[in-house]
């Protein structure tokens, strides 16, 4: 059996400490903070802090957004098939919700400048 010796605890007590500081730099610097909603004629920028619950005009008729907890989700829509009410909730950065029929594209954010040299973020 080996025998651990104070350095040995040293150094996975600092790594473990180095896992729980990375870990919480990348959720507080990745995480989305608004939401962009593209239909054909705009481009409309919410906030992702505040509880609200939106109505878009798209191209077959409206559909309404629900915001919540830092999370956004398709409650209704006049299209026919309701993938995006299917979709569920979206909480991560880049995630995107596609009504097609309505020719909305709904996408999470993050105001972080140094996200925006990414292409993109693997989990």
């Amino acid at each position: 059996m080996i025998k651990l010796k104070i350095f040995d605890y040293i150094i996975i007590f600092t790594v473990i400490i180095l896992i729980i500081l990375s870990y919480l730099y990348l959720k507080n610097n990745f995480s989305p903070d608004n939401i962009e909603i593209i239909t054909t004629d705009k481009r409309l920028h919410f906030s992702l802090k505040k509880d609200i619950v939106i109505t878009i005009k798209g191209a077959i008729g409206e559909m309404r957004v629900e915001i919540k907890n830092m999370k956004l989700r398709v409650i209704e829509s006049s299209c026919p098939n309701k993938i995006c009410i299917k979709s569920g909730w979206i909480s991560k950065n880049g995630e995107h919700i596609a009504c097609i029929p309505n020719k909305v594209l709904i996408t999470l954010t993050s105001s972080n400048k140094n996200l925006k040299d990414y292409d993109f973020i693997v989990e």
